[in-house]
C-alpha cells in the first residue's frame, strides 16, 4: 500500500519533467516551469519551439540593474549640448530591474507575433503594437515584461552604479557607440554591458511625455501615466557624425531643428545630440510612419 501511495505521489512529477523535455508534450500541456538565467519561466501551452528559442535568447541577454537614487536630466557633462526639456534636474529612486542588452530585433518581433509583416525588413511598429507584443511575451512566460520607464532607460544608459558619467551611453566618443548601421551589437557596450543605446533605432519608453517637475522631492520609480504622446529615448543610425551642428548652441543657427525647445517627435533632422544619455523626444502612441523607433525590454522586480 505504501508503494502504491508513493507512486501516485511521484507520477505527476514525472509527467511534468517529461513535458519540459518533450516537444510533443510541450504543445499540449497547460504550462511547464523552466528556470532560465535565474527567471522561473512558465511556458504556456501554445508556444512553439521556435518561439521558445527566441524568448530564451531574450532572457539570456537580460542584465540585472541594482536600483538606487540618481540624478536625472542634464547633469554637468551634458551642459552645452542639452535641450531645455532636460532641465531641471530631478532625483529618482529606482527599484531593481532587468534590461535587455539589445533592442528587440525585427526577426524576434516577427517570430513572436502573428500580425507582424513577414516581408518588411524594418517594422513600422507603434507604441500600442509594442505593448501588444509585450502582452504576448507575458502570456507565453508568466514574467512581468515591460517597456522601460524613462528613468529606467536613462539610468541604464548612464551605466547604473558603474557610471563613468559619459556623454553617450558608454563613451564620450559617438563613433565608438554609433555604427551608423542596423547591426545589433556592432559597437562596444556601456559600463553595464548594454549595446546600441546610441544607434540602431531610438527606443520607446513606457511613460507619457511631460516636462520635468520643479519640485525637489525624490520620485520613487517615476512613471508618468497620462498624456498625449510617449517618451522616446536614444539615438538611431541616423545620428549625424558631423560635429558642427552638435557644438553650435546658437538658437538662430538651429531654427527648424531646435525651434521647439520642448522637443517634438523624431520628424526633424537628427544630429548627435539625440544620442546622449539625457536626450528626450516624444511621439504619438498610435502613429505610423517612423521606422526608427524600436523597443528594449525590461523585467521589473516591482510592478509599476
Amino acid at each position: 500500500m505504501k508503494h502504491i501511495l508513493k507512486l501516485l505521489f511521484l507520477f505527476p512529477i514525472y509527467v511534468l519533467l517529461d513535458a519540459c523535455s518533450n516537444p510533443d508534450i510541450l504543445e499540449s500541456r497547460e504550462e511547464c516551469i523552466e528556470k532560465i538565467n535565474g527567471f522561473n519561466v512558465r511556458w504556456r501551452s501554445q508556444i512553439t519551439e521556435s518561439q521558445k528559442k527566441i524568448v530564451t535568447d531574450i532572457l539570456n541577454n537580460m542584465v540585472y540593474i541594482e536600483g538606487q537614487t540618481f540624478v536625472m536630466g542634464a547633469t554637468p557633462e551634458q551642459k552645452g549640448y542639452a535641450r531645455n526639456n532636460e532641465y531641471p534636474l530631478i532625483h529618482v529612486r529606482l527599484s531593481d530591474y532587468y534590461i535587455c542588452k539589445y533592442e528587440v530585433s525585427d526577426e524576434q518581433y516577427r517570430g513572436l507575433v502573428s500580425w507582424a509583416s513577414q516581408s518588411s525588413s524594418y517594422q513600422f511598429v507603434t507604441w500600442k503594437e509594442w505593448k501588444d507584443f509585450i502582452s504576448v511575451l507575458k502570456d507565453m512566460t508568466g514574467l512581468p515584461f515591460s517597456l522601460p520607464t524613462e528613468a529606467q532607460w536613462e539610468y541604464a544608459a548612464r551605466g547604473g552604479k558603474l557610471s563613468k558619467n559619459y556623454i553617450y551611453p558608454g563613451s564620450n566618443n559617438l563613433d565608438e557607440v554609433n555604427s551608423f548601421t542596423y547591426n545589433s551589437g556592432s559597437t562596444h557596450a556601456n559600463e553595464l554591458g548594454i549595446f546600441n543605446m546610441a544607434d540602431l533605432k531610438s527606443e520607446w519608453c513606457l511613460d507619457y511625455y511631460e516636462e520635468y517637475p520643479t519640485s525637489q522631492t525624490i520620485y520613487y520609480d517615476r512613471l508618468i501615466k497620462t498624456g498625449e504622446s510617449h517618451v522616446v529615448r536614444g539615438g538611431s543610425y541616423n545620428c549625424s557624425g558631423h560635429s558642427s551642428k552638435y557644438l553650435n548652441t546658437r538658437m538662430s543657427d538651429m531654427y527648424g531643428y531646435f525651434k521647439d525647445d520642448s522637443s517634438s517627435a523624431l520628424d526633424r533632422i537628427i544630429d548627435k545630440r539625440y544620442c546622449r544619455v539625457t536626450a528626450r523626444s516624444y511621439y504619438y502612441e498610435s502613429e505610423y510612419g517612423n521606422r526608427n523607433i524600436g523597443c528594449r525590454l525590461v523585467i521589473n522586480s516591482k510592478q509599476n
